[in-house]
């Protein structure tokens, strides 16, 4: 197996789905989805998933979504889950997930929970190393996701990994970082891990998360070195991060 078929190990769809009984809606419907990675929490055997939050939270993200519809959305009408795909897109195993959501105050980021983490090792769910090493300009990176794939007017999400290196520019602020791919990733990308990876001395590769796809750099960039490029948040911001959110799942107060 490659490197790269290894990398989507970590790798997995997550989706929100929304039901308004006030609408008349009796069953639940699709409301957004991408990607998502799980790495290891502080308490033995505990998993935080890390995505983006305009996939739970598509409502506040106006900018992103224009659908009026929208408006009547609210996060009690919404639930999640992830699924863990077989390379051909089909679902191997779906997991529901916690309904609360930790959203960053200011990035495009959330962390979410499976209500049963030995449930989702049993299907398949592998975390991976979060390191909150930033990446040098021009380190080799791989970005694993679902892109979004059209066929015979219906989607569905294929697992991908493309091979990558830290901006060339080495433009960086101090909470993202830029990467270039070998090929532009695609719609349902984002909320997967931008990866360094070395070679174990068992010859094995092996993987550590140093950031998270934010979003993609779009082509009318007014910074057209970064056109195309993946924004990812670091992994040293996503680090303070989840710390803020042990502590308050230990003491149940809200996430933001």
């Amino acid at each position: 197996m490659c490197a790269g078929s290894r990398a989507l190990r970590h790798c997995y769809a997550l989706y929100s789905w929304f039901r308004i009984p006030e609408q008349g809606m009796t069953t639940y419907e699709l409301l957004a989805r991408a990607s998502a990675f799980p790495v290891q929490g502080r308490r033995v055997g505990a998993m935080h998933l890390l995505g983006c939050a305009h996939v739970t939270h598509p409502f506040l993200y106006t900018n992103y979504y224009t659908d009026e519809w929208l408006q009547f959305v609210r996060e009690e009408h919404v639930r999640y889950s992830l699924r863990v795909l077989l390379p051909s897109g089909d679902t191997l195993h779906e997991l529901p997930l916690v309904p609360r959501v930790f959203r960053h105050e200011e990035f495009d980021l959330c962390a979410l929970h499976f209500e049963e983490d030995d449930k989702a090792r049993d299907s398949g769910v592998r975390p991976i190393t979060l390191s909150a090493a930033c990446p040098e300009p021009g380190q080799s990176l791989l970005f694993a996701g679902n892109e979004i794939v059209r066929e015979n007017d219906t989607e569905r999400q294929v697992p991908r990994h493309l091979t990558g290196n830290g901006s060339f520019s080495g433009v960086t602020s101090t909470f993202r970082f830029f990467g270039a791919s070998e090929r532009e990733l695609q719609m349902g990308m984002c909320g997967g891990p931008a990866m360094s990876h070395v070679e174990g001395s068992d010859g094995m590769t092996q993987f550590s998360a140093v950031g998270m796809v934010e979003g993609i750099v779009p082509r009318d960039s007014s910074v057209q070195a970064l056109a195309g490029q993946a924004a990812c948040i670091k992994g040293s911001t996503i680090v303070e991060f989840l710390s803020r959110v042990e502590e308050q799942l230990l003491v149940g107060t809200d996430a933001d």
